[in-house]
């Protein structure tokens, strides 16, 4: 697709996107024969109702299973490893007899959104997940992590702004073998003890602050702003050893990786080598990895993957096309995008509907749709949405004006 000229911004929620026809045509012309894919199954939902997004994913599981486009660094893998086996250690050293599940998972949770903090304070450019939710810390000369407001924060975090969230990190700290499910606790884990040396490594740059509290007990602790600064240093996003980065790749490419992983790190390798430059974009490599044959320098070191990895590539660009398509549609050829009201008492609420346009229509118009300045009447103006009961809920026929206003009583 080297020669598909594709712009895409996203700018005030519009979408802008051109492709040359003719460059298309060409490259459906190189096609040899016609290739069957396999039938997709369409998971219907409010965020993806097409199915395009889940389609793409499981393409996506074909060559690089198992990553994401937000879990993009070494050293949030370290820390969280580390966190767990923190808490190995201060069971340990404590003798806490039947500590629950719920006091580990809230260290852990205290120790992700304290590194976050602190690398917003060291890099405030840093393009961890979470920003916005954690800027109230960002001035605060201190925070207290107890009570219900650090319960509220943590809770929102586990579940999507958070380095361990399911959007995030979390997924792959499991699936990429950094953490291991203890199977006698509920949402707790330990890392995988091969991991060791390089936590040791980490742990020694650090050892001069574990003295602090937030390190070395459950429950209610208080960090100030001026130790999250100073930690933000010493375990920076940036400063990925030698070590981590060895574990990371073991997981990621090597040896620990599954086999479809490895063939699709293979890949990359295979079109780093084919470009021969020092310095390749990501534009460029994901461009190589994607090419026909005849576009390699040397054809033969092409991966047989690398077929998957185009077939993602044009159903990606399939999705982008259709869903601007679809949001170009309902933001020029319509009234914009459709939203419902809250089921709730309609009485003093006037004009209903989003646009108010149900002041007239099946009963005849609303006082108030005139210049005398009348209140509207929200019983007429809820009555004359019979009209959706044939229209939009596909009913033959309607029911009666009687029936319609016993549902506007009910309402």
């Amino acid at each position: 697709m080297e020669t598909m000229k594709l712009v895409f911004e996203k700018s005030n929620f519009a979408w802008y996107l051109r492709a040359k026809v003719e460059d298309m045509l060409i490259e459906a012309r190189q096609q040899l024969e016609a290739r069957p894919v396999a039938a997709s199954r369409m998971a219907i939902g409010g965020v993806d109702p097409l199915g395009l997004r889940q389609i793409n994913f499981d393409l996506m599981d074909q060559v690089l299973p198992d990553l994401n486009n937000v879990a993009r660094h070494v050293r949030p893998y370290i820390v969280m490893a580390w966190a767990w086996r923190r808490v190995r250690t201060i069971v340990k050293s404590t003798r806490i007899k039947g500590a629950e599940d719920e006091q580990m998972r809230d260290f852990v949770d205290r120790l992700e959104a304290i590194y976050a903090w602190s690398q917003f304070l060291h890099m405030p450019q840093s393009d961890l997940p979470g920003r916005q939710a954690i800027q109230e810390l960002m001035t605060a000369p201190k925070y207290h992590f107890g009570g219900a407001r650090w319960v509220a924060r943590r809770d929102m975090r586990r579940e999507s702004t958070g380095i361990i969230s399911p959007l995030n990190y979390g997924p792959s700290l499991r699936t990429l073998g950094w953490l291991f499910p203890v199977e006698s606790g509920v949402g707790v884990f330990r890392p995988d003890p091969d991991l060791d040396p390089v936590l040791d490594e980490f742990e020694d740059a650090i050892r001069t602050e574990l003295t602090h509290d937030a390190f070395n007990k459950f429950g209610p602790v208080t960090v100030s702003r001026e130790d999250a600064a100073r930690w933000g240093k010493l375990w920076a996003l940036d400063g990925v050893t030698e070590g981590e980065r060895e574990g990371a790749f073991a997981r990621l490419g090597g040896a620990r990786a599954s086999s479809v992983r490895r063939k699709g790190i293979a890949l990359v390798v295979a079109a780093h080598k084919d470009l021969a430059e020092a310095a390749p974009t990501a534009d460029a490599l994901r461009t190589r990895m994607a090419d026909l044959p005849a576009s390699w320098r040397e054809a033969a070191l092409r991966p047989e993957i690398s077929t998957q990895w185009r077939e993602l590539q044009v159903r990606q660009l399939f999705r982008l096309t259709l869903e601007g398509l679809f949001h170009w549609t309902v933001g020029t050829l319509m009234k914009g995008p459709m939203t419902t009201q809250t089921l709730k008492g309609m009485a003093t609420h006037g004009a209903l509907h989003w646009r108010g346009d149900r002041v007239d229509g099946f009963f005849g118009t609303d006082p108030c749709n005139s210049p005398s300045g009348a209140p509207c009447d929200e019983d007429f103006s809820f009555r004359n949405f019979i009209v959706a009961f044939e229209g939009l809920v596909g009913m033959h026929g309607t029911i009666t004006p009687a029936e319609m206003q016993q549902f506007s009583d009910f309402a």
